[in-house]
């Protein structure tokens, strides 16, 4: 099917419920979780999973616009939720990586034969999405009546035209500077000795991707640096704007916030000698000059979820060359 879509920014979303309540019946609740995939090298995100109430919408899109509405290809079929992590897997194994998460909450209704939402989406503000399902031969005459139908909702809604939002949805959620968390953990087992590295990243509380490795002689500053650089190169790969390192070492946290700017004018000196690390610093301090990042420390083993599933992968990463 191909989709005619348009969403507008709502102020105020209770006159707006109550109006479609009296015209529609009462609305539905909605709960979406949409999980987007893609290869780093394509413009757009091809694939996605979404958990619909509990049910599993599997979905290839191909994406064209047409003057300011959304005109959308789609492939969807549906599986129960038990199928989710094979089918994270899956796509894994087929080269995608994890891009955004985009969670709706909010409400649903079916007016004009127009698919209605009026949805608060990662806490960027409520919006009124309008919908018109379309067969893939339909044409213009088709489309100028599901435009007519959802221009006359917007008025019945008092949503005025020039709140309608053009950018898309990734667009904003990958612009909004607030939301994007990542913690870090390393360490080596005797220091030098086998060693991990970890990152998770976060977006509204909601974990959308964890990353590890390790290496078989290494020292516990290493592997913390390299899991900073593998984290930001990650979020730079899918064209994050910002973001908040939490990491639980001051080595880290210090080098890159206050001591490096030092060591570049000294020529990699400190007062020790040579600055240990130098190609990692050096990687480091390219990374963030390319991306809005924030630095702040967080104490290990304390509880805090994000610093915890780093700390387990790091470790199930040393214990592999135990074997």
């Amino acid at each position: 099917m191909r989709e005619v879509e348009l969403k507008a920014r709502v102020s105020d979303y209770e006159g707006v419920k109550a109006h479609l309540d009296s015209v529609a019946g009462p609305g539905r609740t909605v709960e979406k979780r949409d999980h987007y995939f893609r290869i780093a090298s394509e413009e757009r995100p091809s694939l996605r999973i979404r958990n619909n109430n509990g049910i599993l919408e599997f979905t290839a899109k191909k994406d064209q616009k047409r003057g300011d509405n959304e005109d959308n290809l789609e492939y969807e079929f549906n599986a129960p939720s038990s199928e989710l992590e094979d089918a994270v897997l899956f796509f894994h194994a087929l080269g995608y990586h994890d891009y955004f998460l985009k969670i709706k909450n909010g409400f649903d209704w079916t007016y004009k034969d127009i698919h209605i939402e009026l949805l608060n989406v990662n806490d960027l503000g409520w919006f009124l999405e309008l919908e018109a399902l379309l067969p893939f031969d339909s044409g213009e005459v088709e489309e100028k009546r599901a435009l007519e139908a959802i221009y006359s909702i917007f008025n019945e809604c008092s949503v005025p035209l020039d709140s309608i939002e053009k950018r898309s949805y990734r667009s904003m959620i990958l612009d909004y500077d607030k939301k994007i968390v990542v913690y870090t953990d390393g360490g080596a087992k005797g220091n030098p000795g086998p060693g991990g590295w970890a990152y998770a990243i976060f977006i509204k509380d909601a974990l959308l991707k964890k990353g590890s490795g390790g290496e078989e002689l290494t020292t516990n500053n290493r592997m913390e640096l390299i899991a900073v650089i593998s984290a930001l190169e990650y979020l730079i790969d899918y064209k994050y704007k910002s973001c908040e390192i939490k990491t639980d070492s001051q080595y880290v946290k210090n080098g890159i916030t206050d001591w490096i700017e030092k060591w570049k004018r000294n020529g990699w000196k400190s007062a020790s000698g040579m600055v240990k690390n130098k190609d990692l610093w050096v990687r480091l301090d390219e990374l963030v000059h390319r991306i809005d990042v924030k630095f702040s420390w967080v104490k290990g083993h304390s509880g805090v979820e994000g610093n915890e599933i780093c700390d387990s992968l790091v470790k199930m990463e040393f214990e592999k060359f135990s074997l």
